[in-house]
This record gives structure tokens, sequence and C-alpha cells, in this order.
């Protein structure tokens, strides 16, 4: 059998390679149109490069500034980051572009070289920004005499603290750069460029007391003992010092009220009715160890400074104290107790009145003694434990105050005190705190009168609102019991060694004048 020729066999078979399919289609054409497409063919080519670049030129270079990449030990480690292939080409590419299209940085952002002066020399007039004094003389020549611009260079003097302000004439403040230096001058510090959290650290300095300081009447009148030296002169620098010390003065303060109040009887109310004299000197019949003070006080200039306008500055107290001395467990006293504590619970509808009373700690200090009823030993009870009592007006008034904490203090006139109980440690002093965080009370209030955010409680949120009744219920049953608390603590510090006999009670029928403060 005859084996065909191997070139009739290649000519016969259809070529099917891109090569061959290229070269039919190059004779098919012809040389014209060969050479259009060519050149239509680098055009598209050299547009996609084109923009390739300006993309790459955009990625690496975000708002002209070199893109940060990834260095070569980002690649190594556990956290090792991938595709270190594309970041490294990127890489390449902008090292590539920084050499073909280096990176301009506009004038305004060049810094100047540090000056830095020279230790041997004692030249202080030489500042950084006047060695071409010799181009600014001949500027100024061409400026038809006015003083030249220069622009703004970093000087080597330390920037100051923005005490003062600057102020600049209006007509360069279109130009930011170059400023007039003969025309800029800056105020001297004053007091209010300080910063406000400074200013609040002198007002403390100046304003706060080492002591607590007492009061009585209503919260107006400060009691002479306590020699008071505060400079309140700088309360009438002007409005804004006024307002900030006040918020010290009285709400970082601790004002403890002591219930030495006048108690007037039914015959010096009916002898007052019958008397026509507007000023009886030394012949009125008064109970109130402050007589003297009080009329002092509408006497003398300086005892009117030691008077509060209470009324006006109720909303600044923040931390309170009642106190009841041994011999002050009457029934009159009891009800000056719960009226000065309602003092700051009670809307006052006097229009000087800012705003709602803010107390964040109330204090109520008493000391008790044992009482013995009849003079029968054995038969009796702790005085101040009936001010606690569940329908005691004093009670009634602790609930009505809007405070953050509630502190009982049971004071003892002995520097020591043995317990019954062998296994309590006691203070120095013997005395005993009992504390009521009322924190969920004041914030239910603030949630039911609205003051408070709706995202902070949701209504639907029952969890947190069962959570919040809770609590309320645990703080009122506490306040209730405080009267068991209070005699059950004196039961264990042995309160019955101090007793009642021979103690002179404030009665309202009966006259008293303690000469010397119980210091504990």
């Amino acid at each position: 059998m005859d084996l065909p020729n191997l070139e009739e066999l290649i000519d016969t078979i259809e070529p099917n390679d891109r090569t061959s399919r290229r070269r039919k289609h190059k004779d098919i054409s012809g040389p014209d149109d060969t050479s259009v497409s060519d050149a239509v063919f680098k055009e598209a080519k050299a547009e996609v490069q084109r923009r390739r670049e300006q993309y790459e030129l955009n990625y690496l270079r975000p708002n002209g500034l070199d893109m940060e990449l990834p260095l070569e030990e980002d690649y190594l480690g556990i956290n090792a980051l991938p595709r270190k292939r594309h970041w490294s080409r990127l890489r390449q590419r902008q090292e590539q572009l920084n050499i073909e299209h280096p990176q301009v940085i506009p004038k305004t952002l060049k810094a100047p070289a540090p000056f830095i002066p020279d230790p041997t020399t004692e030249e202080s007039t030489h500042r950084y920004g006047y060695e071409n004094e010799e181009n600014e003389g001949n500027n100024r020549a061409c400026n038809n005499g006015r003083p030249s611009k220069r622009t703004c260079r970093r000087s080597n003097v330390l920037p100051k603290v923005p005490l003062s302000q600057e102020f600049v004439d209006s007509e360069d403040e279109s130009d930011e750069e170059e400023l007039l230096e003969c025309w800029v001058r800056k105020t001297p510090p004053t007091f209010m460029g300080i910063p406000r959290e400074i200013r609040m650290k002198i007002y403390r300095h100046l304003l706060l007391s080492d002591k607590p300081i007492t009061v009585h009447g209503q919260w107006r009148q400060v009691h002479r003992s306590n020699q008071l030296s505060l400079p309140m002169s700088i309360l009438g620098t002007c409005k804004i010092v006024h307002d900030e010390a006040c918020v010290v003065l009285y709400g970082e303060n601790v004002f403890v009220y002591l219930l030495r109040d006048p108690i007037f009887s039914q015959r010096a109310i009916l002898n007052l009715a019958t008397d026509d004299e507007p000023f009886n000197d030394g012949e009125s019949d008064s109970d109130s160890e402050y007589e003297d003070e009080e009329q002092d006080s509408f006497s003398c200039s300086n005892h009117r400074e030691k008077r509060i306008d209470v009324d006006k500055y109720a909303h600044l107290f923040r931390k309170i104290v009642v106190e009841a001395e041994h011999n002050r467990y009457s029934k009159a006293t009891q009800e000056s107790m719960a009226e000065a504590i309602g003092f700051f619970a009670t809307q006052h509808d006097d229009a000087s009145r800012d705003d709602t009373c803010n107390i964040h700690t109330l204090t109520v200090r008493v000391s008790p003694l044992w009482n013995e009823e009849g003079g029968e030993p054995g038969a009796g009870r702790f005085t101040f434990v009936d001010f606690f009592e569940t329908d005691a007006p004093v009670i009634r008034a602790i609930k009505a105050l809007d405070c953050q904490i509630l502190h009982v203090e049971i004071l003892t006139r002995y520097m020591s005190r043995q317990s019954s109980n062998p296994t309590m440690t006691l203070s120095e002093d013997g005395s005993v705190r009992l504390t009521v965080n009322r924190r969920w009370e004041r914030y239910h209030n603030m949630f039911r009168q609205g003051r408070v955010h709706q995202g902070v409680l949701d209504e639907r949120d029952q969890v947190m609102i069962h959570r919040m009744k809770e609590m309320i219920n645990r703080t009122s049953i506490a306040i209730d019991g405080l009267a068991k608390h209070v005699e059950a603590q004196c039961n264990e510090r042995n309160f019955h060694q101090d007793t009642t006999m021979g103690l002179a009670i404030n009665w309202p029928n009966i006259n008293f004048d303690d000469s010397e403060d119980m210091n504990y």
C-alpha cells in the first residue's frame, strides 16, 4: 500500500492554532486594514496603561500623601498578613512613583530648621527669621512707605499658654499666613483666662472651711462661734466669679444645723400681742441662746455678712447636718428637727428660689441618754428613739427630702465606751453611724418626673423596673426600722451609763441657757 506524501497531507489539514488564524486573517484583510487596526490597538493599550497608572497613583497617594504599607515583619508570625505578593508589588510601585513623580510638599507646610542658640555667646536679641533684612528693606521701599508683610515663621520662643486673645486689624483677616507684626497686640492674662478647673481649685482654697459651718434660725444665720475667716470679698468680683464661687461655698462646705432655736411659750406670745413698744430692751423674755447675736446682727453691719440668703442659694446646698444635743429630746425639738429637714424638701413659692433642692448627704446626729420613766430603775427607754418612729415628724420629713445618702449618727459624751458584746469593735469615740442608700429612690423620682433621658431606662425593661422597685422597698423598710436599729445600737454600746437625771430639758415653759457647747 502506497503512503500519501507528507507535504500534501500538511496542506490538506486546516490549521487550528491561533498563529495560523492570524496569518489567514492577515492574508484576507490586506496591508491597509492591518496598519489601521494596529494603531487602534496600540492606542487602546496605551489608554489602559495610563488609567492603570492613574489608579495606582490615586490608590498609593490618597489626597496627595503616601499610603502606609505593611512592612516585612508584618508577614511573619501567627498574625501574619495575607496577600504578601500583592502588597509587595504595591510597595515596589510606590518606590517607583516616588522616583518618577516625587511628592511636592506645599510651601506652607514646610517647617523651618530649628534655631539653636550658641551657648558661647550672650546674644539674646537674635531671632530666627531676620537673615534677609536687606530684602525686607527693599520691599519696604516698594510698598509706598507701608510696613511690609512677611510670612509667619516659627520663632525660637516657646509657645505660651493661650491665656489671652490676639486682636488683628480687619484688613489682615483674609490673609491668614501673613500678619502685620506691628499691628498684633496681646492683652495681659486675666483670671477668667485661666481654665475652669484651675479656677475651681482656687475657689476651694479660699472658700472651703476646715470645720463644718454651724447655722441656726432656719439655716439663715451663722453661729458666731465659727470664727470664719473666709475671704467673701471674692464674691463681689463679677457675676461669673460669684456664680462659680457660690457653687463651692454652698456645695462643698458642710452646714450643721444646731437645734437651739427659741421656743416661745403661750404666755410670751400673748405678751407680744399686747405689747405696743417696737423695741423693749432688757424686759423681753426670750428662750433663744442667740438673743444677743440676733440683736447685734441688725445693729452692726459686720454681723449682717454672717446671714445666708437661703431662699436664693438653697439649690446649691449638698451636705447638711441636723444635730440635736443630749438635752434636746422634747417634742418641740422633734418638730424643730422635722422643720429643718423639711425646709429643703418643700418647694417654696418664693420667686427668689432658683431651682429645686439637690441634697447629696443628709446627716441626723443625736446623743441618746437613758431616761428612767417615773424614777423607777430599769423602767424607761433611750431618748431620741421616738424621733425615728414610723409616724414621727422626723421620718416623714426624711422621706419627703430627695437625697442620695442618709446618715444617722449616734454620739456619746465619753471618749471610751465598752460594748456589751465582746466580739464587737467600736470606734475611738464610741459613736456609730447608720447609712441608708437612697439613690434608687432619687432615680425613680427623676424617671417618674421625666427628668431622665428616655434611652437610659425603657418602660418595657421589666427586669430593671422590678429591680428598682425591690431596692426602693428595701430602702423604705430600712428608714421605717431606724428606731429599732438606734435602740439596738444604744444597748450594744451600754448607753445606760448616761441618764437624764438632773438634766435640764428644753421644755416649752422652762428657760435654759447652756454656757458652753458640747465637744464630742
